[in-house]
């Protein structure tokens, strides 16, 4: 049973304070990007700036003058490729982003989400505005308003998005749902292209219907929704994009991929080159149009008629519509001319503000009484997108089908169908059936795919899409790549150069690492030795300093390359360097188990150890930080300073370092033992260690949140700042 959608009642409600649109700025750059089209445009020697464009296309090249018939027909819309990397080179837009912060969200989809936003925010520009609206059963605007993306607000904005959002509480999608379209009915001024992106990862706790709520969207505003990970409902989201006046819908089945599905949604709004489109389409005489087989919205809607108009929201950059019918070919008597009808188009151009028409496109269908074998082969292009919007509704008809046999069925009959057309061999058709045949895990991951997927083909509008979905590639833009990739590079950045996230500083933070941390490392750092196992050309100089751990516990040992780069000097490396090899024998495989073992020794008491630590050392240690989650204390643990060949002389001739079973489990005491064992016939191989009870112990995924919830509080900003020094609080850093 569908509730009717009732308004939430907030908790704490906070004015929201609008930031007027600087319309003299905007007409500035509208005027700005007119004279840069018109520019482009004698450049390439042509007196019209670039527009969209109509070709038409019917199924036969010609039919008998004297039979009625009923023939599919096809206007394709092309949109130019218009596209710039300068956020100043595209119209502004309104952006409102409403997340789901619900507890299901915790862990490492709390913190993707966060560095999605934050990219969001450094992508935009001072013209456009955005709205953060976070909700669980109650709804928050963390911007208080759609807020113009001035340097002070960006900084405002990022440091509430790290401070603030976090994930709690129960699931109701209407009460952010209703906030954020109450920001643009209320808008007093308005950018010329907005957009509302939802997320959510789960249900509502109630089932709601919120078509009442959906009608009150302004038209241009579209609506993208966001399906993150498996529990979510695919239907409803679908349902609230396509009433969201013609949005898309993204299936996230990967945690790590929101980022990217954000970016590309972000690239479709900056290339936004047409908009209130209206293709017009009117045949001759008796002509007429009988059916409509796109998801357009057209007038009239009785058919059969000689006109018609089809209403589409907008247009991106490098981006086409194909809108498939079927056509009415009457009995004539005389012969006619081959121009049966015509069809133009009229829109805003979003940059210029005007309103432009294209030249008048004919449709060609020769009558004669015997017409060629050649006029009556079916057009192939046609075939195609028949294909294409024919697997598209039975791909809708397949996720309403409750029953899954069924459901499947419906997929199979089209396999069957595809492999009868014309254009059965192309390579689009070949991967229609590719997606069709595929078989998921899950039921659910199943129905969200192929929604997805049918959104895609329906609208001919690309989304970010899994490795399941190979078909609607096609339909990806420049501006969509472009973001996706500058968010990647952004976050590689981040997580791979960026040295703060290196155990070694890490360890400048922390007073020491904690055990089960520590597992994780050991796991995440041999699964890399055994996946390198077979090609052994890498020189992973393993040490802290080439280990990364990130955000989201993830945990990985830094490329060779970067690794070059980010060395200290060859001297740090000697520190980790077994003792055969000191000696003179060649690097090999069991350094590496030496420098894990001694990286993880050095992780666990907090110091370099060698010369090894004291009992006593490691109990003053415990007794400081018996969690391992407190500020660094300067000098703690002192001990003698060696000279490097006096390291160098200990590691060769003194025993290894070890873990006393007082403060460490007996598994990872006993890992550290095999691991340091100087003569390298009894030390452990890789084998041995990936069968070791510590490393089966953390192998599991159950500790993958409190890794995730260590790495978050050492790394908040002000920790350094609680560093303590000799039992006092200092504030240097």
């Amino acid at each position: 049973m569908f509730l009717p959608y009732q308004t939430p009642q907030p908790v704490i409600v906070i004015p929201s304070v609008e930031d007027l649109v600087d319309e003299e700025a905007v007409r500035t750059l509208s005027t700005s990007l007119t004279s840069a089209q018109q520019a482009t445009a004698s450049s390439n020697s042509t007196d019209t700036l670039p527009s969209i464009t109509a070709t038409t296309t019917l199924e036969f090249a010609g039919q008998p003058s004297d039979q009625e018939a009923n023939i599919y027909g096809l206007v394709t819309v092309n949109a130019p490729s218009i596209f710039s990397s300068s956020s100043f080179s595209r119209v502004p837009i309104d952006l409102v982003c409403v997340v789901d912060t619900s507890g299901s969200m915790q862990g490492g989809k709390i913190t993707l989400l966060k560095q999605t936003l934050i990219y969001i925010v450094d992508q935009l520009n001072e013209l456009d505005r955005l709205a953060i609206i976070s909700f669980n059963t109650t709804a928050f605007n963390y911007s208080h308003g759609l807020k113009r993306l001035n340097q002070q607000n960006k900084e405002m904005l990022k440091k509430s998005i790290t401070e603030n959002i976090k994930a709690s509480g129960g699931t109701f999608i209407g009460c952010g749902l209703s906030m954020g379209i109450e920001l643009f009915t209320n808008r007093q001024t308005k950018n010329p292209v907005g957009g509302l992106l939802l997320l959510t990862d789960g249900q509502d706790n109630q089932v709601h219907d919120y078509s009442n709520l959906m009608n009150t969207l302004p038209e241009g505003v579209l609506a993208h929704s966001f399906g993150y990970g498996p529990d979510h409902t695919a239907g409803l989201l679908v349902q609230l994009a396509e009433q969201g006046n013609g949005g898309t819908f993204t299936y996230i089945n990967e945690e790590e991929a929101v980022g990217p599905a954000f970016a590309m949604t972000l690239g479709s709004l900056f290339s936004c080159i047409a908009q209130q489109i209206c293709v017009n389409i009117e045949f001759n005489g008796e002509y007429k149009i009988t059916n409509i087989h796109s998801k357009y919205k057209y007038e009239p809607e009785k058919l059969p008629s000689s006109m018609i108009s089809f209403k589409l929201n907008d247009l991106n950059s490098e981006e086409r519509r194909n809108l498939v019918f079927q056509l009415y070919i009457p009995k004539i008597h005389d012969q006619e001319e081959h121009q049966i009808g015509h069809v133009s188009i009229t829109y805003l151009d979003p940059r210029s503000g005007l309103t432009l028409t294209t030249n008048s496109v004919p449709f060609e269908l020769i009558r004669v009484p015997q017409p060629s074998p050649e006029l009556l082969e079916v057009n192939y292009t046609l075939d195609l997108q028949r294909n294409r919007v024919e697997t598209a509704l039975v791909l809708k008809q397949a996720m309403e089908e409750n029953n899954y046999e069924q459901s499947i069925k419906l997929l199979n009959d089209q396999i069957e169908k595809l492999k009868k057309t014309v254009s059965s061999k192309d390579p689009f058709c070949q991967q229609l059936i590719k997606d069709l045949e595929h078989r998921f895990q899950s039921e659910r991951d199943y129905r969200s795919t192929h929604h997805n997927t049918y959104m895609q083909h329906s609208s001919e509008r690309g989304t970010w899409s899994s490795t399941a979905n190979t078909s609607t590639t096609q339909y990806t833009t420049i501006s969509q790549t472009t973001q996706a990739e500058r968010f990647r590079d952004s976050q590689s950045l981040k997580l791979q150069e960026k040295s703060d996230n290196s155990l070694d500083l890490i360890l400048c933070k922390v007073m020491r690492v904690p055990e089960y941390v520590l597992g994780k490392i050991t796991v995440a750092v041999l699964r890399s030795l055994s996946s390198l196992n077979k090609d052994y050309r890498y020189n992973l100089e393993l040490k802290p300093s080439n280990i990364l751990i990130n955000h989201l516990g993830e945990i990985k040992i830094r490329n060779f390359d970067v690794s070059k780069r980010f060395m200290a000097s060859y001297d740090d490396s000697r520190c980790y360097m077994s003792p055969e090899h000191l000696e003179g024998t060649p690097k090999g495989k069991m350094d590496d188990i030496w420098a894990l073992g001694l990286s993880l020794v050095e992780m666990a008491v907090g110091r370099y150890p060698i010369p090894s630590p004291t009992s006593d050392d490691i109990d003053i240690l415990f007794k400081e930080d018996p969690h391992g989650n407190l500020p660094r204390v300067e000098g703690h643990i002192s001990h003698k300073e060696l000279c490097m060949f006096e390291m160098m002389e200990w590691i060769v001739n003194e025993p290894p370092p070890s873990l006393p079973q007082t403060h460490f489990s007996p598994e990872f005491c006993d890992f550290i033992d095999f691991s340091l064992k100087k003569n390298i016939t009894e030390r452990a191989d890789l084998n041995t260690l990936l069968n070791h009870p510590f490393y089966k112990q953390h192998e599991l995924e159950s500790q993958n949140q409190e890794v995730v919830a260590w790495i978050e509080q050492i790394c908040q900003p002000d920790f350094v700042k609680r560093r303590r020094s000799n039992g006092g609080t200092s504030s240097s850093t």
